[in-house]
């Protein structure tokens, strides 16, 4: 099969070059590439469907989204970004309970053919001030863990969230990787344990590419 991975759509319910109109131009580009290969084809958004502040500003929410992506031309897997909270809310988990409601869990797992995907949720959100703390949970990690006990250590593995697992400091010589969020070491210590592990995030707004070995 094949995956299109796609980020911070962001969309705001403008019919303007960087809202609507360019995100119609890619549901057409994926539809002409899903025409144009012979496998299923498959795609994830990495979070940010939408944005926040435009969830009252512009009456375009989660809800809006569910409705704009129908059309996509593929089955279309979405993951939970800082801007998917409601910042009308009192805690992390009550601002996520509209994602829930409308788009489903924050964190899950499937079986693609031979591959298995993995989707975590790696932002705490707080709505008074609209700030994101970059972790996973220990409940997170348990639920990881106990996913990850199913999975044979030959399988592919696909791993999906938000935020980027790495933030690159420069030491003066060199660009040097640093654990970013809570936690987030102990989640790539699990994944070392399989043979091959592709991570896919979005936030950034830049495409960056790493190969990570030991």
């Amino acid at each position: 099969h094949k995956v299109i991975m796609s980020a911070d759509w962001q969309l705001r319910g403008e019919r303007t070059p960087a809202d609507y109109l360019q995100t119609a131009d890619f549901f057409a580009e994926a539809g002409a590439y899903a025409s144009s290969v012979s496998e299923p084809v498959y795609a994830f958004t990495l979070g940010d469907e939408t944005w926040d502040i435009c969830w009252g500003d512009h009456n375009f929410g989660l809800p809006e989204f569910r409705e704009f992506a129908k059309p996509f031309p593929v089955p279309l897997y979405t993951i939970i970004g800082n801007h998917d909270h409601n910042p009308a809310a009192t805690n992390d988990f009550t601002a996520a309970a509209i994602y829930r409601k409308v788009l489903g869990p924050t964190n899950y797992s499937l079986n693609i053919g031979d591959v298995h995907y993995i989707v975590m949720d790696d932002v705490a959100y707080t709505p008074s001030t609209r700030a994101t703390v970059e972790q996973f949970t220990e409940d997170q990690l348990e639920w990881l863990r106990a996913d990850l006990s199913h999975v044979s250590k030959v399988t592919p593995i696909v791993f999906c969230a938000h935020v980027p697992l790495h933030k690159w400091t420069w030491s003066g010589t060199e660009w040097k990787a640093a654990e970013r969020g809570v936690n987030y070491s102990k989640a790539l210590e699990m994944l070392k344990e399989y043979e091959m592990v592709h991570i896919f995030k979005g936030h950034s707004h830049f495409n960056e590419f790493f190969d990570v070995r030991e």
